[in-house]
């Protein structure tokens, strides 16, 4: 099956970007001031400051995921956590829908081709309707919480992902093989639960094509409080669909003298990943409250960052090994790795072997210390969830 999101140590990429992708609330505040807000990447590159976890987190919580002995969760891909539920998907597209605390309520797989089912899993949730929102190839499937196939739209468009607006408004980020300034070339498309088209925004129509580009990411969508935020490849500008389905610039990363040229991002693997290369590459982001959770990679190595849109200010985090993550200075446990998804709060996978097998003992008295103690090698994940400071000391 086609994995959409797929998580490595090297790169978070969301689908996606995915292995697992974490999604907390919407209780993401925009900053005071008016976007867009630019973003200098060089900023982290020239001697930045450096934070460590536990000036920006005020406490960590643990929620251990329990499935009943028939109903076993295969290898997860996507986790969100919602204001009253935790979806999540496995590799056999099956969902797992529990409660707030962990407790198991029910699975729902509708994998097929047929009428009702889904031979791809774009998932999203609206909190409004209580409804799961998959998409698929060629369709939308729209069920509620007991498993009932509520409504099913045709789209004749390819998309990529697809996220709830707000209301009865999902936002789809298409698909496009047309060359670049073809005004049939679509981004995203705002459509409601009946399928009618809200309105479209178009992908790079009166823009000239860049000459140089943003290092590769997959195109994205990212829910925040005040809409939707669209990441596009070959696009240093992240927008904003908002909830009355306007279209604004938001981000604008600012690469300067470390930008690679197109022929740098789309040649072979010696090309990208040469360690000697002077360019940024590889960006991921994801916005919460008035900063901005950065990683990249630069000659070789990974840097995990924070930009702060009002103060202007870049600070990394730390770390002695490319692929450790972020220190966790609170409860000593297992490095802290950038989620996929975070709105409010930041969330990340704990898997039972890598807790047993890490040589980070928890902290004494932790939740994770009493956590590690009846935690088994086959357990499902745990669901790490750090509450972020409403100011951070930098």
């Amino acid at each position: 099956m086609k994995n959409l999101f797929k998580r490595s140590a090297a790169v978070l990429i969301v689908a996606l970007l995915i292995s697992a992708s974490v999604q907390k609330g919407n209780d993401n505040p925009i900053p005071n001031q008016e976007p867009p807000f630019k973003i200098k990447l060089s900023s982290f590159l020239t001697k930045p400051g450096e934070i460590k976890l536990s000036q920006m987190v005020e406490n960590i919580s643990y929620i251990s995921l329990k499935t009943p002995e028939e109903t076993p969760m295969d290898m997860v891909r996507n986790v969100y956590v919602k204001k009253k539920n935790i979806f999540v998907i496995d590799r056999s597209y099956s969902i797992f829908i529990f409660d707030k605390s962990g407790k198991f309520i029910r699975k729902i797989n509708h994998a097929g081709r047929g009428p009702g089912e889904y031979s791809l899993l774009l998932f999203t949730y609206n909190e409004d309707k209580e409804l799961i929102v998959i998409g698929t190839r060629g369709k939308v499937l729209f069920y509620d919480m007991n498993d009932k196939l509520i409504n099913s739209i045709n789209i004749n468009e390819l998309f990529s992902s697809i996220e709830w607006l707000s209301n009865d408004l999902y936002v789809l980020k298409m698909i496009n093989f047309r060359q670049e300034g073809d005004p049939s070339a679509m981004s995203t498309i705002v459509l409601n639960g009946n399928g009618e088209v809200i309105t479209q925004h178009k992908y790079y129509v009166t823009e000239k094509p860049n000459e140089s580009v943003k290092g590769f990411e997959v195109p994205r969508l990212f829910k925040c409080n005040e809409g939707v935020l669209v990441s596009e490849q070959y696009n240093d500008t992240t927008y904003l669909i908002t909830k009355d389905c306007n279209r604004i610039p938001y981000l604008i990363f600012d690469y300067g003298e470390y930008k690679a040229s197109r022929h740098e991002i789309e040649g072979p693997p010696p090309i990208s990943v040469k360690g000697d290369m002077k360019h940024v590459l590889h960006v991921q982001t994801a916005l919460c409250s008035k900063y901005v959770y950065i990683q990249f990679w630069y000659k070789g190595v990974q840097y995990f960052g924070i930009w702060d849109l009002l103060n202007k200010k870049a600070m990394k985090f730390p770390f002695e090994e490319n692929f450790a993550g972020i220190e966790d200075d609170l409860d000593n446990g297992i490095p802290f790795v950038l989620p996929y998804d975070f709105n409010g709060t930041l969330l990340d996978l704990i898997y039972p072997q890598k807790l047993m097998q890490s040589t980070n003992k928890p902290r004494k008295g932790s939740d994770l210390e009493a956590l590690s103690e009846v935690t088994r090698i086959d357990d499902n994940p745990i669901i790490r969830i750090f509450t972020v400071k409403q100011k951070i000391q930098f």
